[in-house]
């Protein structure tokens, strides 16, 4: 018969010194406890044995005796805790593996509290400890014992590793040190000073992940009066040292008063950790590398005082700095901490270990009743130990990955050279890439090393079938790393910008999305550049605007080569099919055009004899050449049609419904006086849509420029109200020249456009001169061109007049006296959208001296008044002719926009008609 003798000591230790607290732990007395106060758990430890016992397994037989060891039973025990009874300790043996020169012993260990219904007798951080022969010491303290592998006995799967009530130290037999038992195993006197143990706590299952449970337990690691827990033991028994180790049982408490529970451990508990492999050993004189770790520890109370790092390839152990013992993440129980500790004494592949050990400066091991162990002075410390896995090759350095260039892709096309790039990229034979999106693979071809921070690939997604979407970069540097870059590159349907028209002769282009997706532009075609007419061609998208309809000759009166707008017609849709186009025409009149797409079929049957169209605005002698519209959700119109500068030749229409819209009208005399301005003078709309509607107000607000009087010159916002039928001022840019009567009208107001977020605040923007002053007419063509902005978001109207970038970008100086500099130097055709994202997204042509495709982003989400230097940023060097105009689509940030390129050669200055689709950030070729 093979003997097991258990020791059971049960030790009520303190509760958690909390971080700060001064002193060491002291003991009170056991025997005659202060019942008259509350004992502070945090300060005060108490110490006690429950109960003490042998047992004793049978191996061939299978079964556990338990000996109650009277002769050894302490009376000293102020609660009688285990009271002497076999019952409240009990085994359950699962296998006994035999080896060629081990037994292994599968057990569960179950210990019942003998108290139900008495909860000031809960015990907290209860350990069952295993107690053994020691064969190595640890560099940090050469009094730290511990149990070798293959030599003593060893215990698998444990929770932690703890010095207390070891008896090599605490010889003192009784209630503070270890007593041996009569039915110990013969020959049997375990040295090992620090031992392993498993963690018992209500809740906590017989086989569960300690760490896990206790960062997510709501019950302080309680073992309740009355509970009963269980929890297994793994332990290997070498032939030479025979079945027989020690058993010993902590806790936690202080007293049974209320105040004092919880009453938990002050040092950590628990350790959860990873190793990234880096350690390696080829041979003698090729080994090293790094032993790097992310551990956490779990503790009720103090994070430790000092943490070190153990293991048999450190010549030493190695105690974290001032940097590293900072935790790297964590909450109130537990800490993260990152180490890399050089390795300098690997010498083989197996049998590697490494501790994290957790010391804390304001523990020791003493007692103030002076009865003496060998652990004390020495500081309380918290001893995990895992393996250590070793390569069998050298590690490589993980590259860094940064971005792809270009970071977009085409499902039908192929990139050749894509950049990828990051840093500390090596040469060699394994160096490969591809793309995924977790279904297509694109394979990276000839992929080649450039330097540290560039390696080419060429990759082909219509090859590979490719579908649209976000795909991850698999990337496997020259030494063998492998690292992935998520959302590395973004496959598209179709290249940008497309192509709408080709040809020449295409005039400013408008663009809008109506409410079933489908895309919209009408643009003005030249069909003779020496002569005219003018020609409205129209088109719309058939597959969410990669592909577009031929082209379509549109004129609202019927006449395809009839007369129309060349620059001034405009789009609007409503929420419901509705899609709206206003142009002029012959006659003096303004013509608004009606598509209602719910009641058509599929978009590639439309057809341009779908429009309806009605005169809204006509006056003698004078044509109409530019329009501001906008048409509420709901199907409201208001549109505002300029007839010449003077007020008493503009008109406007408004009408809740397209069939409230007479058949020919002349529209509404424009206000020549708007109260908080003044009398008007002049007024041109935006070259954009020019009006929004708000739905907080119901009101629509339009952006026009003018004069008025007779010294001011500048932009301004108006509110039209429906009900009413009412103007008021909102904001303007004005300059005045009160010293010389009439300089105000040599000041000039170019085009901008205003927009709305989804807050209902309005954002605009508009392009002025800037004033020296000017003393005669032409003069001010000298001027700046500048830009200008202005919001409602602050809560009031607030302008920028204008926006003074200190580089000058956006100020345009006029070198030119004659021919009119404004044909040079003026930014034009000001888009200004706001996205799904809540971002302010303004686009522009920089000037015709330098036609660039300009774009600026602003987020407005938080409510600030925009900067606006960030909101005048170049993002883009398409180079174009006319446009863009646009609006904003989808629900990912992005900007549909049209606009024509540069005519060919000898052409009087129109190009092809293009479609694209932008995040106003990303430059397209």
């Amino acid at each position: 018969m093979n003997r097991w003798t258990v020791l059971f000591l049960v030790a009520l230790l303190c509760a958690t010194v909390v971080l700060g607290c001064s002193g060491k732990s002291s003991i009170t007395d056991p025997v005659t406890p202060d019942l008259s106060a509350s004992v502070d758990p945090a300060s005060n430890s108490q110490t006690h044995l429950w109960g003490y016992y042998d047992v004793i397994i049978d191996i061939e037989t299978q079964t556990v005796e338990v000996v109650s060891d009277r002769t050894v039973m302490f009376t000293a025990n102020v609660v009688q805790f285990l009271n002497g009874s076999p019952v409240n300790l009990s085994f359950n043996i699962l296998d006994t593996p035999i080896g060629p020169d081990y037994i292994d012993v599968n057990i569960d260990v179950t210990i019942r509290h003998p108290f139900p219904g008495m909860p000031g007798y809960n015990g907290y951080d209860v350990r069952g400890v295993f107690i053994g022969d020691a064969s190595g010491s640890l560099n940090y303290n050469g009094d730290c014992e511990y149990a070798v592998h293959g030599t003593d006995q060893f215990m698998a799967e444990n929770d932690g590793y703890t010095r207390w009530f070891n008896p090599d130290e605490f010889t003192n037999p009784g209630l503070f040190g270890y007593t041996p038992g009569m039915f110990e195993s013969a020959g049997f006197n375990g040295d090992a000073t620090i031992n392993p143990y498993r963690y018992f706590a209500d809740g906590l299952g017989t086989n569960a992940d300690v760490f896990q449970f206790l960062i997510n337990t709501n019950e302080d690691g309680v073992f309740s009066s009355g509970s009963v827990n269980t929890r297994n033991y793994y332990l290997r028994f070498p032939n030479s040292k025979g079945v027989a180790y020690g058993y010993a049982v902590t806790a936690n408490w202080v007293s049974e008063f209320p105040l004092d529970h919880p009453a938990n451990a002050p040092e950590a508990l628990a350790c959860d950790c990873t190793q990234t492999p880096d350690v390696y050993y080829i041979d003698g004189t090729t080994n090293g590398g790094d032993i790097v770790l992310d551990f956490s520890l779990f503790g009720w109370h103090d994070n430790p005082s000092d943490i070190y790092i153990e293991s048999n390839v450190l010549t030493t152990a190695y105690q974290l700095n001032t940097t590293e013992i900072i935790p790297v993440g964590g909450n109130d129980v537990f800490s993260t901490w990152h180490v890399e500790v050089p390795a300098d004494n690997v010498g083989g592949l197996e049998g590697n270990e490494y501790w994290v050990i957790a010391e804390y400066d304001d523990l020791d091991y003493e007692n103030e009743y002076g009865i003496l162990n060998t652990a004390a002075p020495d500081l309380v410390a918290a001893f995990f130990r895992f393996d250590l896995f070793v390569l069998d090759v050298l590690p490589c350095t993980d590259p860094i990955l940064d971005h792809m260039d270009p970071a977009t892709g085409y499902i039908d096309g192929a990139l050749d050279d894509a950049e990828i790039i990051g840093d500390e990229f090596e040469a060699g034979s394994d160096l490969a890439c591809y793309l995924t999106d977790g279904v297509t693979t694109v394979p990276g071809t000839d992929v080649t090393w450039v330097d540290a921070q560039t390696v080419t690939a060429d990759f082909d997604f219509g090859a590979a079938g490719a579908d649209v979407g976000w795909y991850d970069l698999y990337f496997t540097d020259g030494d063998g790393c492998e690292v992935v870059l998520e959302d590395a590159l973004e496959v598209m349907e179709v290249d940008w910008p497309i192509e709408v028209a080709s040809g020449n002769n295409y005039h400013v282009s408008k663009f809008i999305e109506d409410s079933n997706g489908v895309y919209h532009i009408m643009s003005s075609y030249d069909v003779n550049p020496t002569s005219g007419p003018w020609q409205m061609h129209w088109f719309h998208s058939e597959d969410g605007g990669l592909t577009w309809t031929a082209e379509g000759n549109i004129w609202p009166v019927g006449s395809a080569y009839g007369t129309c707008s060349t620059t001034g017609h405009l789009l609007a849709a409503d929420d419901n099919g509705g899609v709206y186009f206003v142009t002029g025409g012959s006659s003096y009149r303004s013509y608004l055009c009606y598509l209602d797409t719910d009641s058509l079929g599929e978009p590639s049957t439309w057809e341009t004899t779908d429009w309806s169209s009605k005169a809204i605005t006509y006056y003698s002698g004078r044509a109409p050449v530019y329009w501001a519209l906008e048409v509420s959700p709901d199907g409201a119109i208001f549109c505002y049609a300029r007839h010449y500068s003077w007020p008493v030749y503009n008109r406007y229409i408004y009408a809740t419904s397209w069939a409230n819209i007479p058949p020919t009208g002349s529209g509404m005399t424009f206000p020549s006086y708007i109260a908080g301005l003044g009398s008007i003078q002049e007024q041109l709309s935006s070259a954009a849509r020019g009006i929004v509607w708000n739905p907080d107000t119901e009101t629509f607000f339009l952006a026009i420029g003018g004069r008025w009087n007779n010294y001011y010159c500048g932009a301004y916002v108006l509110e039209y109200n429906p009900t009413g039928n009412t103007f008021t001022y909102r904001s303007s840019f004005e300059f005045l020249f009160s010293s010389v009567s009439g300089l105000g009208w040599y000041n000039d107001i170019y085009y901008g456009d205003l927009t709305i977020d989804s807050n209902d605040n309005i954002h605009w923007v508009y392009v002025t001169t800037w004033p020296n002053p000017p003393t005669m007419p032409y003069t001010r063509q000298k001027n700046e061109f500048v830009m200008n902005y202005g919001t409602n978001q602050s809560g009031s109207w607030v302008e920028e007049e204008p926006i003074n970038d200190p580089s000058t970008t956006y100020r345009f100086p006029n070198v030119l006296n004659y021919p009119d500099p404004r044909n040079y130097y003026r930014p034009g055709y000001i888009n200004l959208v706001v996205n799904s994202n809540d971002d302010l997204i303004m686009t522009w042509k920089k000037c015709n001296n330098d036609p660039e495709f300009m774009a600026s982003v602003n987020d407005t989400s938080g409510g600030s008044f925009p900067d606006p230097s960030v909101l005048m940023d170049t993002t883009g060097d398409q180079v174009i002719y006319q446009g863009p105009q646009g609006e904003a689509v989808g629900t990912s940030g992005e900007v549909a926009l049209t606009f024509t390129g540069l005519p060919y050669v000898g052409a009087p200055g129109r190009g092809a008609l293009y479609f694209v689709i932008t995040d106003g950030e990303t430059p397209f070729d």
